[in-house]
């Protein structure tokens, strides 16, 4: 065998193993991030100017290379009269997308080896999340009164005594003033009068009082005193001194 139909064979090796290879270990049912149609046809067609960019998506994308190697196909069938210089030109540019995407999916997996190593660090450096079997963010109810609170359309009203809540994520129902506006609120919990947290909430009518309800993470706010503003779209607002605790064990 001589020198040129070993490097065949090991071209054809290589050829076979990247086939398989990404055709099946990178599946993308919903195919998230995939050219737009024509660009894998332009690919084949013209793979010497090829887009980096979608050379990159096939190495994490088995249906686009499947389409892709399909595409190939189909051009092959079509340009019987050059097929030996057809098949040469493929390997070359099959060989240099393996070359290309090893290199990409290398980069991937140092990017995401050195994310999850951040992502540690950070979860050690804060409060555990409460969560439940699922992996989502449980929220306790908590409910605020503010019944007794005076209400302003302008200026800023004096914030009443202090009233607690634990740091942890909480589903929080305000029991606002009566005559206090349906609809839509901002909310702000503010530390030094900067902002801090930032929702929007709607407040409406139930069993005879006027009940506004926002979810909030408290999990990562250091205790101390805050203040709590309450907005709604037609000028009225309400600020209430807050107090975080730490919560006690069991709650």
């Amino acid at each position: 065998m001589n020198e040129h139909q070993k490097n065949r064979l090991d071209d054809d090796a290589l050829i076979s193993f990247a086939r398989s290879y990404f055709a099946k270990s990178f599946p993308n049912p919903d195919r998230v991030g995939c050219p737009p149609p024509g660009a894998l046809g332009r690919l084949a067609q013209d793979p010497t100017n090829a887009d980096l960019s979608i050379t990159e998506h096939l190495g994490r994308c088995s249906p686009c290379f499947q389409e892709y190697r399909e595409l190939l196909a189909e051009i092959k069938a079509k340009r019987r009269p050059i097929t030996v210089f057809w098949d040469r030109l493929r390997s070359i540019a099959i060989v240099a997308i393996v070359a290309v995407l090893c290199l990409a999916v290398l980069g991937i997996s140092l990017l995401l080896w050195r994310s999850h190593k951040n992502e540690l660090a950070h979860q050690h450096s804060r409060p555990a999340q409460v969560a439940d079997l699922t992996g989502a963010t449980k929220y306790a109810p908590f409910v605020l009164d503010l019944r007794n609170a005076s209400t302003v359309r302008s200026g800023t009203p004096d914030a009443h005594l202090a009233l607690k809540l634990p740091c942890k994520p909480l589903h929080v129902s305000v029991y606002l003033p009566d005559g206090s506006d349906t609809g839509q609120y901002t909310v702000s919990l503010e530390s030094r009068s900067k902002p801090v947290l930032a929702t929007s909430a709607a407040a409406q009518l139930r069993d005879h009082r006027i009940v506004l309800e926002f979810e909030g993470n408290l999990t990562s706010f250091p205790p101390g005193q805050y203040m709590l503003i309450l907005a709604s779209n037609n000028g009225l607002r309400l600020r209430q001194k807050v107090i975080l605790e730490e919560p006690t064990k069991g709650s």
